[in-house]
Parts: structure tokens; sequence; C-alpha cells
């Protein structure tokens, strides 16, 4: 019996764990090939540091001030569009359901930075705006958050480009 339930969990492990990636990869990439190749051409074209500023400060920036509409009445164009693009709601089952998983784990302030170098500084805040928390609460964690990916953005984008 024991023999029967283990060979059935470890394909499911394997399922698990290979949704899981497939998820993190999604949200990674989307960001990292809209707007990385425009960093990756100012890392070789000004050099690193410049560029590793300016990914600093654009990528801070920008996800304070779209938590900011997001959380707001009357979002706006831009911030619609770039809500549009984190596709809060997922059409394909399996990845809605390990996608929801990962949400619950930025249940927190503490989740939430926790888990913002994989997911970005917009989406952690924005997940506990929907659980019920306050637009002020949320929006000051987006002050932690922001600049968490956005170094991590910038270093990736910014500095290791110039590198080589």
């Amino acid at each position: 019996m024991a023999d029967h339930v283990a060979e059935r969990a470890k394909p499911a492990l394997v399922t698990t764990f290979g949704w899981w990636a497939l998820t993190i990869f999604t949200l990674v990439i989307v960001d990292d090939l809209t707007f990385g190749p425009l960093f990756w051409v100012g890392a070789r074209l000004v050099g690193q540091i410049p560029t590793f500023i300016a990914a600093l400060v654009i990528y801070t920036s920008a996800q304070i001030i779209l938590v900011a509409r997001a959380t707001s009445e009357t979002p706006g164009k831009i911030a619609s569009w770039l809500l549009s693009r984190l596709q809060l709601e997922r059409k394909n089952v399996e990845v809605a359901q390990r996608e929801a998983s990962l949400h619950r784990r930025a249940a927190s302030a503490t989740g939430a930075i926790a888990i913002t170098p994989l997911i970005g500084g917009v989406l952690p805040p924005l997940l506990l705006h929907r659980t019920g928390a306050s637009t002020s609460f949320v929006r000051k964690l987006s002050f932690a958050t922001a600049p968490i990916y956005a170094l991590e953005f910038a270093f990736l984008h910014g500095w290791i480009p110039g590198a080589f």
C-alpha cells in the first residue's frame, strides 16, 4: 500500500515542480523580455554604472507609481495597460492554480517582501490589496518591494551586460 502511494506521489511532485517552474519562468520572463533589452543596449552603449542607476531609479519609481495608480479609484490608461500585462488572472486552470498558491505566499508584508525577487515589486502589494489590506498599507509596502525588485532588475539588465 505504501509503495503504491509513493509511486503516485512521485509523478505528482514532478508535475507540481514543473508547474511551479513554468509559473515563475512566465512571471519573470514577461518583464525581462519586455524591458530588459532596452537596458542591455544601454549597458553596452553607455556603460554599467549609468545604466544600473537608470534602471534602479526608473524601476523603483515606476513600480511605486503603478501600485499607487492600481489602488486608486481610476487607474488611468497607462496603469490599466501595465496591469493587463501582469495578467492577474490566468486562463489555463493548471497555471492559475499554481499561481494562486504562489500568491497565497504573499499573504503578509513579510511574505510579500520575500517573494518579490520572484514575481516583482508590483504584484505582491496588489495581491495583498485584493485580500483586503488597506490602500495605505499596500502603498507603503511598495516602498519596500519596488527597490528590491528594481535592484535585482538593474543588476541583471544594467550591470551584467556592460561587464562583457
